[in-house]
Order: structure tokens, then sequence, then C-alpha cells
């Protein structure tokens, strides 16, 4: 999960630590007019854009289109009369979402974890998790303007990045090659980046299995 941000800014605005009741001359102010000149540009700008109050301040969507896989067709929009264009005249069935605006990121790259389960019964239901999920990385660094909508940058199928220049040469940020991470690898940035203690004790944090011998298995087995 993404950890809680630390607000020092409300909107970009000061925080007012007076008291919530005040006298009515207080609002005849410069300092008291400010409330209300904010709330009517909300007002005035909701009323000119129809995603207005849709967004976290960039009013991003991810467009997918239903039937197909790997990456294919999945797009990053802002405007939402694009996004009525695309998925009217093309002939599938569209997913259109929210974009998460502000993800976790590791080293300014976004990722996603890759799960595996296997279910083997609905009645009762029955569900296996393999313990070894892994991380995919986009391709390039995350930039929180969403000024650049390069599908390098906000998506992290490898369907889609190792069609990227230098996706087979090991990024110096990720210290690793072919833009994916061991899970162990990602509880070891986590440890890194939010433990506050300066004595550890992790018996729980392991190497990577580089190899099948760390699942017990053979190459002839394979």
């Amino acid at each position: 999960p993404t950890p809680p941000d630390e607000w020092t800014l409300v909107h970009g605005a000061r925080v007012d630590s007076r008291p919530n009741s005040v006298s009515v001359s207080h609002y005849t102010s410069g300092a008291g007019q400010h409330l209300p000149e904010r709330a009517r540009g909300q007002i005035e700008a909701g009323a000119k854009c129809e995603q207005h109050s849709l967004g976290c301040g960039r009013h991003a969507w991810i467009v997918k289109p239903a039937g197909k896989s790997r990456g294919r067709g999945i797009q990053v929009m802002r405007d939402i009369d694009e996004i009525l264009k695309i998925t009217t005249t093309e002939c599938c069935r569209w997913i259109c979402q929210k974009y998460i605006e502000q993800p976790q990121l590791i080293h300014g790259y976004k990722f996603d974890i890759r799960q595996w389960v296997l279910v083997s019964s609905w009645r009762p239901l029955k569900a296996y998790i393999w313990r070894q999920p892994y991380l995919r990385f986009a391709g390039k660094r995350y930039d929180g303007t969403l000024s650049d909508l390069s599908e390098f940058q906000h998506l992290t199928n490898n369907s889609i990045i190792y069609k990227m220049d230098g996706f087979s040469e090991k990024n110096q940020d990720l210290q690793t090659e072919g833009y994916m991470w061991f899970l162990q690898q990602y509880e070891d940035w986590l440890h890194q980046v939010y433990c506050p203690r300066d004595s550890h004790s992790t018996p729980w944090l392991s190497p990577p299995p580089y190899t099948l011998d760390a699942f017990g298995l053979r190459w002839e087995d394979v």
C-alpha cells in the first residue's frame, strides 16, 4: 500500500489556525475573502469541465480494450472527449477506470505485483497462492505531472516494455535486468525505506531464489 503523505499545504493555501467561529466583519478582510473566492472558482471550474471533480488534479484515466491481453491497446488519457471518441468508434468493449496518479514508486519507477493463484474448486472455494510473486517495472521514471503519456512510463507489462530501447541492458537505478524483481528484493527495499529503527533483527528477510535449488527442484525435473 502507498504510505500516507504528510501534508503541509491544503491545495496550495496556508491552513488557517484561527477559531472556526469569528465575527462577520472577519470575512470582509482580504484574508476572509480567500475561501469564498476559492469556492466560487471551484464552482465555475466545475461548470466548465464535466470531469472536474473526478480527478486528483490531472484527470487521468486508463482505458483498456476488454478483449485483449499483454497490454495491447491500453492508453492513459486525460480528456473526456478523447475517451468517448475512442470507446465509441472502436468495435469492442472497453474498460475505463480512474488512474492512480500518486502510486508507490521504487527508485522513481511504477511497478505492479504479479501474483499467481490457482482455483481448484468453486464449491467449496479452494485456492492455492504461489508464494513467489514478482514485481514488474515500467521502463521509464514516473512523472507526476502526466505531461508524458508514454506507455513505457505508465505500463508495467513486459510485453510492452521489451520493445523499449535498452530493455536488455542492466537498469542502474533498480540494479536488475529485464525490469523485474523477486519478492525478496521488494521486502528488502520496504525494510530499508520504511523501517525507522537504527538496529535491526530481520530473520524474515532472505535472498532471492535465483536457482532451482531454492525450490527443491532439479533441471531434470523441469
